[in-house]
């Protein structure tokens, strides 16, 4: 297809089109129920297809509720930290409550939270009004729309067109196909350091063709995930792309190098293949310069990053103001699905929306409302319920919980103590390292005063969270009631609840706020009742009192920004495990905590078991193949590199002999590896 038509299939420039926000507003028709009020949000995470999938729910008094999705792989805790904004609001006061949040989202991921928000909000609203969440916005444009397919790289060709094989027998007519770098890396002179040669350009476009063989040239084609370019070598990719007729080029140069709007638009100037970005941008403002420098020639935002509905229905309106026709990125679960297809079909030059979930069958089980198959020969067709049209799938949810272990009674996920112990003895960088590989990318902190400095002291625990704040007297008084009914000591300060909690294991972390003087929030005979109940320590964004005592607590040790010979004062605890924020770190109750003389971490408890036994396979590879080096089998070149099948096969079998009391994990943990094949 070439460039020229493909624009041609889109809907046409929308000139004269106004911004627009909502058509209606709920909190001002005459239908809406009186005294509705946000009662709490909650959320939890499934796992499809290697993605995460943070779900929340918003409930109201009146039993309505509003389902919104955080974006792929990114954190629960994005949404959930902004319960204190949301409690107490009226829920169809849409845009107020999401001016109030906004200034806490940021690019990224970090607009995950967000944008989940204004999801649940639309769809209490569409269910209160009884329409589908379209209607807030005006009159729909279409009914049915193309989803474009995504389709993960293979280096073996006949694997790659077989995969595209089976999307052409499932009706689609828009496709995107993933040209890393491992597709080339080992073909000689494919690469003169990070930038793709002539060569190098040429055998990615045998992987183009080989795809072109199998969906014809008919159809429309994209290509992503080129890694780190220069302006030039996006212009030589542009115009090596041109005679396969791609539809676009993604991403070339992302959005967070420096000077990125002009970068991309000199690569639009000079390849006559299309560019597509904006995935990872958040909110109207960072898309305006993109759009005004015409820096792409289609704009691509994720709505579980770009605002939600809202927000990206001006972004999309303001590109068609520009004659920039609008593509949207979509790889969550059927929730954002269904709040991107409310906003895609009000949008006038719409192309296609992706699916990143097409190989994972029972994808469309996790809701219901949208029919068995969410998409039809190669189409969304738009929900018609109202709100987002959708329920969840309780049944198919809780088979596909991320965390599947067992629990302790306040619902925290039970993370073993032989696993904590075993955690003890990975280095930080390993887990710090692990954890940026699965895009936990806020989760260290550095910079601590350590009650006891022993360069060896490692902690490990189940985190118990508290949220303090500055006391505010009315504000208090509703903390005491509900704290009292739920059994907490009237006669101890609010600092003591969450002690009272403390089981063997834990490991009391509280935001105070940063607070020293008058933040301290234990002093000795604390820290003895915290150590006599969890075995642990604090970690505290606050201070301690009575430091001198606290080191002779056997055992104790903490993680503090400072100590005050003060009192606590003028602080209430005001929430107990919640997500809070300590430094630059988001921590949820149940985390694992890492803490260290070089820092600390929090691990989302289902990674902790891979983190660990990624770390101990790696101490046994480098021991072992020091043996065969010693042995004189293997050269340290042999070791450095990528294993031979062979290499493998007898590092295994030397596993396999082992004995079991030399192994760091136990037997079985090694012997499902060892049947995985990885």
């Amino acid at each position: 297809m070439e460039r020229r038509n493909f624009f041609k299939t889109s809907a046409g420039l929308a000139g004269g089109m106004a911004l627009s926000g909502l058509a209606i507003d709920p909190s001002k028709t005459p239908s809406r129920p009186t005294d509705l009020k946000i009662t709490d949000i909650r959320g939890c995470t499934v796992r499809c297809g290697g993605e995460n999938y943070p779900i929340i729910k918003i409930y109201t008094n009146q039993d309505v509720y509003g389902l919104g999705e955080v974006r792929d792989s990114a954190r629960l805790s994005q949404a959930l930290i902004l319960k204190s904004f949301l409690v107490g609001q009226d829920p169809l006061n849409i845009e107020g409550i999401l001016r109030r949040i906004k200034p806490m989202a940021g690019q990224s991921r970090n607009g995950g939270g967000y944008s989940a928000i204004d999801m649940a909000l639309n769809d209490i609203a569409g269910k209160v009004l009884g329409i589908p969440c379209y209607r807030l916005y005006g009159s729909k444009r279409r009914s049915k729309l193309n989803a474009y397919c995504d389709t993960p790289s293979e280096t073996d060709q006949e694997v790659y067109k077989s995969k595209m094989k089976k999307r052409v027998d499932l009706g689609f007519k828009h496709y995107k196909m993933d040209l890393v770098k491992r597709l080339i890396q080992n073909k000689p002179g494919a690469l003169a350091g990070q930038s793709p040669t002539e060569k190098g350009l040429a055998y990615w476009g045998e992987y183009v063709s080989a795809v072109r063989d199998v969906i014809g040239y008919d159809k429309v084609l994209g290509a992503d995930h080129f890694g780190y370019l220069t302006v030039d070598d996006g212009i030589r990719l542009g115009k090596a792309m041109e005679k396969y007729s791609l539809a676009f080029i993604e991403d070339v140069i992302n959005w967070d190098r420096t000077n990125s709007v002009m970068l991309n638009k000199m690569i639009t100037d000079g390849s006559p293949t299309p560019t597509l970005n904006g995935e990872d941008l958040f909110g109207f403002e960072a898309f305006r310069p993109w759009i005004e420098n015409h820096a792409v020639d289609i704009i691509h935002p994720d709505l579980e990053t770009s605002g939600g509905i809202l927000e990206t229905k001006k972004i999309a309106d303001y590109a068609n103001m520009h004659g920039i026709p609008v593509m949207f990125h979509m790889a969550g679960s059927p929730v954002g699905c269904a709040a991107s297809l409310h906003c895609a079909c009000l949008v006038d030059d719409f192309i296609s929306m992706e699916n990143h979930s097409v190989d994972t069958e029972w994808w469309s089980d996790l809701v219901t409302g949208m029919g068995k198959q969410v998409i039809v020969n190669g189409e969304y067709t738009v929900p018609e319920g109202p709100g987002l049209g959708v329920e969840l799938n309780d049944e198919v949810m809780k088979k596909n919980l991320i965390w599947t272990g067992e629990r302790l009674p306040d619902g925290r996920p039970y993370v073993s103590d032989q696993l904590l112990e075993r955690l003890k003895k990975v280095v930080l960088t390993h887990t710090w390292g692990a954890l940026k590989g699965h895009k936990f990318n806020n989760q260290y902190q550095g910079n601590w005063m350590m009650i006891h400095t022993d360069k060896n002291t490692i902690m490990t625990g189940r985190v118990v969270t508290a949220q303090y704040m500055p006391k505010r007297p009315d504000f208090e008084a509703v903390i005491m009631k509900v704290g009292l009914a739920e059994g907490h000591s009237k006669l101890a300060q609010t600092n003591v609840w969450p002690i009272d909690m403390l089981k063997e294991g834990d490991v009391y972390v509280a935001d105070g706020f940063g607070k020293i003087e008058d933040g301290t929030l234990i002093g000795d005979r604390l820290a003895s009742s915290i150590y006599d109940k969890s075995k642990r320590g604090v970690v505290f964004w606050g201070s301690v009192r009575n430091i001198q005592a606290i080191m002779h607590v056997e055992g104790f040790n903490g993680w503090i920004l400072g100590d005050h010979p003060s009192s606590i004062s003028e602080m209430m605890c005001t929430s107990i495990n919640a997500p809070i924020r300590i430094g630059q770190t988001t921590v949820l109750p149940g985390d694992v905590v890492y803490a260290s003389p070089y820092g600390t971490l929090f691990l989302p408890a289902y990674l902790v078991q891979e983190i660990v036994f990624s770390a101990e396979m790696g101490n046994l590879r480098h021991e072992y193949g020091i043996k065969r080096l010693k042995a004189g089998e293997w050269t340290t070149g042999m070791i450095d590199s990528r294993w031979t099948e062979e290499m493998t096969k007898d590092f295994h079998k030397f596993l396999q002999n082992m004995p079991d009391s030399e192994l760091p994990m136990p037997r079985k943990e090694l012997d499902d590896f060892l049947k995985s094949g990885k």
